[in-house]
This record gives C-alpha cells, sequence and structure tokens, in this order.
C-alpha cells in the first residue's frame, strides 16, 4: 500500500495531472452549478469567481473568504470550517450524504467526487420522511401551485420552515434534471463503510506525506519548465577503470584557442580539479591514456564548469586531470620555469651499445614533450630516475638518416653523444631537466 501511495504521489506531482485536474474541475463544477441552479454557472471558469460560486452553492456567505486575508486562525481555522460547511452543504443537495464531502477534502479521489456529484442520476434523502414531503411538493409543482401556496399548506400541516425550504429545493433540483428519488439504507453494514472510509483516508495520508517529501521541490521545478523548451537530459557519464589513478578529472567540452593559448572548458566529474596559474596537468584522450603533461596558464570559472588556459600542440584532449602526486607538487606552488622543467624534451632510450665502456656512444631515442636541439645539453638517468651522467650531442640524426639541427617531439631519432664520464651504466632517459622525478607521474602514466 505504502509503495502504491507513493506511485500514486509521483504522479499528482507532475503538471499533466495537475493541468486535467485544474480543466476537470471548471467543467464539472460548471454542471454541478447549472445541477443546483446557480444563476451564474460560469462562475466556475474564474478562478476566484468559481471559490464564491462554491460558497454560494453551499448556501454559506461568500464574504467567508476574506478570511483568506487573516494569517494563522483565517488561514487554518475559520476558512477551512466554512468550506467543509458549505461543501457538506452542496454534498446534500446534489443528493448525497454530508459525509461525501470528506471526498472533497482527499487529493487523488477529489475531482473524481465533483464528476460523480455533477453526473450522478439518482438522488439520495436522508428519512422516507423527507422523501415523501419532496415527492408531495413535486406533486404540488406538477399542480401549478405557487410555491408560497405550498408553503402555507406545509405550516398548516406541521412542516417547519427550514424543512420545507429544504424539501423544496431538492424537489426543484430532482424535476430540472429528471433525478431518481431514493431513501434506501445503506446496502452494507455500517462498519464495513467506515472501515473502507478510514482505508481510503490513511491512503491519501499517505500519498500527502510522498508528496511533500519527494513532491514538491520537483512540482516546483516541473511547472517552471512548462514554459521552457524541453532539452533531452545529456546521459550520465560513468567513469570507467582505467579513470582509477587520477583524482581530479575534467571532462572537456569545448576548445577555443586565443593567440598561442587553447582554452579547455569542460565539466568536473571528479576531485576539485582547481588548478592555478602555475600548475600542471596531464591531458589524456577519451580511453584515458595520457597524451602529454601541460603547464597552467590561466583558469577560472565557466558556463559548462571550469575552463584552462594550457599551450597549443596536442590533438584528442578528451581529459585534463590530476593524480595525487602531481597535485600536492601543484600546491607546492614550485616555478618549475625557474627550475628548468616548461617546455623541456624528455628522451626515452629504445636501444644501445652497452658492450664498451667509452665516452662516445651511438644510442636510438624517442623525444617526448618538446623539440629537442643539436647544443641542448643533456643529463643521463637510470630506470629509477637516479641522475648517473651528462652528456652533449655530436650529431643528431633523423629518421631518414639526415644531420639536423633539431627534431620535434614524438620523433624517433639516433643520437652520437660524448659524455662528461666514461659511460658503464644501462642508462634509460636522457633531458635537459635535472630533475627528473618531477615527471615521476608523466613516465608511469605514458609506460615509458
Amino acid at each position: 500500500m505504502l509503495e502504491f501511495a507513493l506511485s500514486v504521489s509521483a504522479i499528482i506531482t507532475s503538471p499533466l495531472y495537475w493541468f486535467i485536474a485544474f480543466v476537470a474541475q471548471m467543467f464539472f463544477q460548471y454542471f454541478l452549478a447549472k445541477r443546483l441552479r446557480h444563476d451564474h454557472a460560469w462562475f466556475a471558469f474564474v478562478p476566484l469567481l468559481s471559490l464564491i460560486q462554491w460558497f454560494q452553492m453551499g448556501r454559506v456567505s461568500a464574504f467567508n473568504i476574506l478570511w483568506l486575508f487573516l494569517p494563522v486562525v483565517g488561514w487554518f481555522i475559520l476558512f477551512p470550517y466554512k468550506w467543509i460547511r458549505a461543501t457538506i452543504n452542496i454534498s446534500e443537495r446534489g443528493g448525497e450524504r454530508g459525509s461525501y464531502c470528506i471526498l472533497f477534502l482527499l487529493p487523488v479521489v477529489k475531482t473524481a467526487a465533483l464528476i460523480r456529484l455533477s453526473l450522478k442520476r439518482g438522488f439520495w434523502v436522508k428519512t422516507s420522511t423527507e422523501a415523501k414531503v419532496i415527492e408531495k411538493i413535486m406533486k404540488g409543482l406538477d399542480s401549478k401551485h405557487s410555491i408560497d401556496d405550498l408553503r402555507k399548506f406545509a405550516l398548516k400541516h406541521g412542516i417547519s420552515v427550514d424543512d420545507f425550504e429544504s424539501g423544496v429545493d431538492k424537489a426543484l433540483t430532482i424535476q430540472n434534471n429528471k433525478l431518481q428519488l431514493s431513501y434506501e439504507k445503506y446496502s452494507l453494514p455500517v462498519g464495513f463503510n467506515m472501515s473502507l472510509l478510514v482505508l481510503v483516508v490513511v491512503f491519501n495520508a499517505l500519498v500527502f506525506v510522498g508528496v511533500i517529501k519527494n513532491g514538491i521541490g520537483g512540482l516546483t521545478g516541473n511547472l517552471i519548465e512548462l514554459g521552457r523548451d524541453r532539452v533531452p537530459a545529456e546521459p550520465v557519464f560513468v567513469l570507467p577503470a582505467e579513470a582509477a589513478p587520477f583524482s581530479s578529472i575534467l571532462q572537456v567540452k569545448s576548445e577555443s584557442v586565443v593567440g598561442e593559448t587553447v582554452f579547455y572548458e569542460g565539466e568536473i566529474l571528479k576531485g576539485e580539479f582547481t588548478v592555478l596559474k602555475g600548475d600542471w596537468v596531464y591531458a589524456v584522450d577519451e580511453h584515458f591514456k595520457v597524451l602529454e603533461i601541460l603547464p597552467v596558464f590561466e583558469s577560472a570559472e565557466a558556463p559548462l564548469g571550469y575552463k584552462v588556459g594550457t599551450r597549443l600542440g596536442l590533438e584528442r584532449v578528451a581529459f585534463l586531470v590530476e593524480t595525487d602526486s602531481l597535485a600536492a607538487k601543484n600546491k607546492q606552488a614550485l616555478d618549475l620555469e625557474a627550475i628548468g622543467v616548461e617546455n623541456q624534451p624528455l628522451i626515452v632510450i629504445t636501444d644501445h651499445d652497452e658492450s664498451l665502456t667509452a665516452r662516445n656512444r651511438e644510442i636510438l631515442a624517442t623525444i617526448y614533450r618538446d623539440s629537442l636541439g643539436s647544443t641542448d645539453p643533456l643529463y643521463v638517468y637510470d630506470s629509477q630516475l637516479n641522475l648517473i651522467n651528462a652528456a652533449k650531442i655530436k650529431y643528431l640524426i633523423d629518421s631518414s638518416r639526415n644531420s639536423v639541427e633539431q627534431v620535434h617531439a614524438g620523433s624517433q631519432v639516433e643520437l652520437v653523444l660524448e659524455f662528461a664520464r666514461d659511460y658503464s651504466t644501462k642508462s634509460a632517459y636522457l633531458s635537459t631537466v635535472k630533475d627528473l622525478n618531477l615527471f615521476k607521474d608523466y613516465l608511469r602514466l605514458m609506460d615509458l
């Protein structure tokens, strides 16, 4: 029952439900007003007038709507009491028991109760005595007797003015709408009906709680959205296992170039990603394979989430990311340019002859991060990133076997080097950077 009630509460918080209920309320109140002979049935289509009409049909002064201007007491006591009193009278004038008004207090069945009251073909009264009075009044009206004559006759026979006026009202409603008068007792035991009523009340209470708990915020948002063009929601991006090494992730959704700077703008998917000018970030592709480490020139919040400006030269950038260790280095606010890191090449040795001990050596290598010039001094590192030697370039030979002055990042080259001291230990990396530990993450993530 609770699950069903919550499902119903989800339905009644939708704009479509409220639109249908609003339209139905107007039309079927109009039909009810016609049935009860209200002089201005069209009031049902005007919000404030429809409330005045409801009080008038319930034989309660329409001035009771002024209680709405009295905070607390008017809102929660006086106005609700008068409205319930009017609804009881409307139920009885429409041929139902006064307790029928309870259905008008329940959010799920309120509209259905109004529809039934305005369209039902039977007319129920409390007692057989009341039914006989109404039948005599209808016979008198059929015989062309005036209501005044019938009132005098009723008073002579001990019928009170209130009972007569109520009987005339019901007789006119039955005659004008060709209804069937009935005064039968409940067909089911009273205890069963009361149990059913309690069940309905509890169910609607659960629905109401569901609306309060889950629906009001959603309803407000949905009503606001009614006037807007609906845009299909983007699918939620689920980070793959390859993203696990990264503590902060920015998904790139747009990029623009201003001068020598490319700006990547996107949504933060993980972590805080609050890089600043002078920090470093990894650029990765859609499979979270590291493409390069990039310096941050500018950063700021942006409409899509966050914007980072860095150097040109990369394609297929899907994400900008940080690892824990890189974030720690960024927080240290190191001046990487001053210590010789920014725009410096990294050379990964792929093959060399280690059988000789000499100062001159030919080495095959791949250039990463930036171009390498023939006059650049180099530092030599082993696989543990320990500095073991230094060297200068004697010849820089490209893939076409030509001696050149410079090669670009991504190139495979042959280097003829002169080492500062005899070369007797297998090396793994060359760089113009004096501390290769700064790129430890880079080497690991690039699988170098």
